[in-house]
């Protein structure tokens, strides 16, 4: 017994006169344990831990989740004619209205990710990464300058390593830009709500951007007059004159278009505008648009679960309306960014509500900023309690957890770029062995689904020619199940089925201008 005493005397002593200079209480103590480790999580550690952690979620895997399909196609020539035929271009891709096309920003910021990897099209995810991590760090400066450091954080947090989120960021088109473009408007309203001029200019640049981005954000102009309405800061009119030139200069491209072309995308707008191209008509519409919406309500958190239009009202918008009205009763947000965001909500809804054309949810994606404030300034509200902050810590781990694991799980996608280069790289290595100088490509598939290999015949040297001319031709087939029996190779999804020709050597069928495929739906010079 003596001799255990001594042993426990000496332990204790030893765990009071430790290394760390910590009592053995200290340490089974998870309060002050919590303490000491809360120390080392200083803002500029986690925001970059955070950015790591966005740009793993964004480029694990980066050639099996890239949806190369038609617009991949599409923004690939675009780049490859400004890069190699050096056409200078004022416009881009058409849009779905008809004599609109969007500004061509998107497809110069493309050029040197291309150039990067030799017009191989897998630069353009790169720069899709650089895009998501600049809108993760632009929603943690923004919301920490106005809301602090934890309502910042939380929100990075939550945009970097949500799942659906994350892989809006790799759907590399030219509407990926929206959340980063709606983080710096909420900045330039709530700057102007103080009345601060400055923030004019930040508006004259943003709205120049929207021609490049996408057309459903220039109806958030409302929200500029209701902002300096609420301000009550009188603004001399000569103090929008540089503002107005800056914009009327950054849009030079499309002014020089519209004069070139009789303003053909303005008559085209008026046109969109009174055109139907939708069905949903009075209150399927209505319920539509909040099922379309409800992902960017409840700030695209809910990675996985499909929920119905009717269901949608009391899951998503229900408890948003919550929050919100939380945030407002604890008054972490003021009376007039409440209205802000209300009307922003309000614009967006009843835009989509009223409108003729076919509701998408890329219409909705600029919500997702207001219900991340929303969740943000919540969570930030319950970190400032000791024992809530720990609870927000383990939710976060939850969270975080939650999506890797979807993340890691998550099966290929089918027909994805990889597998599409796989394609025409076997049909290439085919067609010179056989001395084949072209080729007619034919697909099997759904239509729609017979997209996305264009740009990448002309990047392997593939000469394809319109089918029928007596070439020899290979059957792309999607799915491959669909003829088992038939395809001689499958990549992922694709089959392909070679030609039984054995000798073709004709080159005035190759050559033929008539035999050539015409350009891409929405390529236009």
């Amino acid at each position: 017994m003596a001799c255990l005493s001594r042993i426990v005397i000496f332990t204790t002593k030893y765990c009071q006169d430790s290394l760390f200079g910590k009592r053995a209480s200290d340490i089974l103590n998870p309060v002050l344990s919590f303490k000491r480790f809360n120390r080392y999580l200083n803002p500029p550690i986690l925001i970059f831990i955070i950015l790591l952690l966005g740009l793993f979620f964004r480029t694990y895997k980066a050639a099996m989740f890239f949806p190369f399909a038609h617009d991949g196609d599409l923004y690939s020539w675009i780049v490859k004619d400004i890069l190699v035929d050096h056409h200078f271009r004022l416009i881009g891709q058409l849009t779905s209205i008809d004599g609109v096309f969007i500004g061509s920003l998107f497809y110069y910021l493309l050029v040197p990710f291309f150039a990067l990897t030799r017009l191989d099209p897998i630069g353009a995810t790169i720069f899709a990464a650089f895009v998501g991590l600049a809108s993760i760090f632009s929603l943690y400066f923004v919301f920490s300058r106005f809301f602090g450091k934890n309502t910042g954080l939380i929100a990075a947090f939550l945009y970097a390593v949500s799942m659906p989120n994350a892989f809006s960021d790799r759907w590399v088109v030219p509407t990926q830009p929206t959340i980063l473009w709606s983080v710096w408007f909420l900045y330039a309203l709530f700057v102007l709500e103080k009345g601060e001029r400055k923030s004019l200019f930040i508006l004259a640049i943003l709205f120049a951007l929207v021609w490049h981005i996408h057309i459903a954000l220039l109806p958030l102009a409302i929200l500029v007059p209701l902002t300096i309405i609420l301000a009550k800061k009188k603004i001399e009119v000569a103090d929008y004159i540089l503002p107005i030139l800056l914009f009327l200069f950054l849009m030079t491209p499309f002014w020089l278009f519209e004069v070139k072309h009789n303003f053909q995308q303005i008559h085209g707008m008026i046109s969109g505008l009174a055109g139907q191209s939708g069905e949903a008509k009075g209150w399927y519409r209505v319920l539509i648009v909040i099922e379309k919406s409800a992902s960017s309500l409840v700030a695209n958190l809910n990675y996985g679960f499909k929920i119905p239009a009717a269901s949608a009202v009391f899951l998503n918008l229900v408890p948003f309306l919550f929050l919100t009205f939380f945030v407002g009763v604890k008054k972490l947000l003021s009376k007039k960014r409440l209205i802000i965001l209300a009307f922003w909500v309000l614009v967006v809804l009843l835009g989509q509500m009223i409108s003729k054309r076919q509701v998408s949810e890329y219409y909705f994606s600029n919500l997702t900023v207001v219900s991340i404030l929303v969740f943000s300034l919540f969570l930030g509200y319950i970190a400032n309690f000791y024992f809530g902050k720990i609870l927000v810590v383990i939710l976060a781990f939850v969270f975080l957890i939650f999506n890797l694991f979807q993340l890691l799980t998550l099966a290929d996608s089918p027909g994805n770029y990889l597998q599409k280069k796989q394609v025409v790289s076997y049909i290439k290595n085919d067609a010179l062995k056989r001395g084949y100088p072209c080729v007619g490509i034919t697909y099997i598939a759904k239509f729609g689904e017979g997209v996305g290999f264009r740009y990448l015949f002309w990047y392997e040297g593939l000469q394809a020619i319109l089918p029928g001319r007596g070439e020899p031709v290979y059957n792309i087939v999607i799915p491959a199940s669909t003829s088992y029996n038939e395809v001689n190779a499958i990549f992922g999804n694709i089959g392909v089925i070679k030609p039984k020709v054995v000798e073709f050597d004709n080159k005035d069928i190759c050559n033929d201008q008539n035999n050539q495929f015409s350009p891409l739906l929405g390529f236009y010079d």
